[in-house]
């Protein structure tokens, strides 16, 4: 918006844009599955070239319109003729304040569609659609860092069936701290929308990672403690109670179902999941070995012998295998069950 207006993009640039990012993704021709239309200006003042990428995003990509979102910071034409298209995309609706005198300060385009219009093209838009309205709104200082004034707001935006999706903490961009809070302001409101409304009508509080790291959820914590078999936790109230865990729970009782079940493939993305799911043991930032690595490039005596720290069922951990050990006999496995050896 700082740059100026230059000149609309084409829908071939829009979907080129899709393309480039499944070819720059962690393996060629990553797998796209949702598609966003933000960060360009105002969508629906391109309205012709909008829907002729989307139409295109979902005949020759494959994706589903249901798939597709397209947010607005409220234009009301637009919104009402995209109702009419016949596109089940979703609408995100950037609002920020239900107050017309602080929206009109935050977004000028609320002085031509005040929250009254705008509201009434989400209920229309629902209505001839069947899809429903999703909510983007940061948490500005001085402007609606309240729970109060949090809690007002998704429960107007529930009534006209827009359910609250985000709620961003502010980014770390230039000439925008003097509107950042804190994070713990953050978690404070969501102390005081959780359990206090309906829980649509609670967002989810997310910062958008420096670096490119996307969204993370940031969560009052409710899980205050645990101890094999039982978990301490809290509710909104700071009612404390111990919840038993079962004892004869069989994680792999599912194994062969979950062997029938499609996966997504992530690599180098697997993360904390990957973790836990015994793909590696570690997840080590870039140069990490060779940081450590002691003296005059040798390594340290405790690593010499690779087979030494070979982890038990995690399948990322690769060793070579020493040629000696091709002549002995496999170990015996001993099973253990409640203590006796079977």
């Amino acid at each position: 918006a700082t740059m100026g207006f230059g000149r609309n993009l084409t829908a071939g640039e829009m979907v080129d844009q899709v393309l480039t990012a499944a070819e720059q993704g962690p393996t060629a021709r990553a797998e796209v599955t949702h598609v966003v239309v933000m960060g360009m200006g105002e969508p629906l003042l391109n309205y012709e070239e909008l829907v002729k990428a989307l139409r295109l995003l979902h005949d020759e990509l494959g994706l589903s319109y249901r798939r597709l979102t397209v947010s607005t910071s409220g234009h009301v034409p637009g919104m009402l003729r995209l109702a009419e298209e016949g596109l089940p995309v979703t609408l995100a609706l950037s609002l920020h304040s239900a107050d017309d005198e602080l929206r009109s300060s935050l977004i000028p385009l609320n002085r031509k569609w005040n929250v009254a219009a705008v509201m009434e093209a989400v209920r229309i838009y629902t209505e001839q659609t069947g899809r429903r309205v999703t909510l983007e709104y940061l948490l500005l200082a001085g402007v609606n860092d309240s729970v109060h004034i949090q809690r007002e707001l998704v429960q107007q935006l529930v009534m006209l069936r827009v359910r609250p999706y985000y709620l961003y903490q502010c980014d770390l961009v230039e000439g925008a701290g003097h509107f950042r809070t804190t994070v713990n302001k953050g978690i404070e409101i969501m102390e005081g929308l959780r359990g206090h409304t309906s829980g649509y009508a609670v967002p989810t509080y997310v910062i958008d990672a420096p670096g490119g790291g996307g969204k993370i959820p940031v969560t009052p914590n409710y899980v205050l403690s645990s101890a094999p078999g039982k978990v301490v936790l809290r509710n909104f109230e700071g009612f404390i109670t111990t919840y038993s865990e079962p004892l004869d729970y069989d994680p792999a009782a599912v194994l062969p179902l979950d062997a029938q079940a499609a996966r997504r493939l992530e690599p180098g993305q697997s993360g904390i999941l990957g973790l836990l799911e015994g793909e590696k043991m570690t997840i080590e930032p870039e140069g990490f070995s060779s940081t450590h690595v002691r003296g005059e490039g040798q390594q340290h005596r405790l690593n010499i012998d690779a087979h030494k720290w070979q982890p038990l069922g995690i399948g990322g951990a690769s060793v070579e295998q020493d040629p000696a050990s091709e002549t002995r006999p496999d170990p015996e496995t001993i099973t253990v069950i409640n203590g006796e050896v079977i």
